[in-house]
């Protein structure tokens, strides 16, 4: 937040677990995304980790970018063109 940058944000992957207490004043922007490990080594995220997130933006006026569910199978989750088992 003491940085001179004109935009400031947040990357929030791989979201890991759920950020209830996140300082949103003076960030621009809230990147969030889940885990993309190779494989079966992806650990899940879960969806209302993310919604809290989305609406803690929506409430401070932060814009909002939600990558990916990542995990296992990421076509299904969120990164086309890739197979799952």
């Amino acid at each position: 937040m003491q940085t001179t940058a004109q935009v400031k944000f947040l990357f929030l992957e791989p979201l890991l677990g759920p950020m209830s207490d996140l300082p949103v004043h003076g960030v621009d922007w809230m990147i969030v995304g889940g885990e993309s490990r190779p494989g079966a080594r992806a650990r899940a995220m879960e969806a209302d980790w993310v919604r809290t997130i989305r609406d803690v933006c929506i409430r401070e006026q932060v814009a909002f970018f939600f990558k990916q569910w990542g995990g296992v199978c990421k076509k299904r989750t969120g990164a086309p063109g890739i197979r799952c088992p």
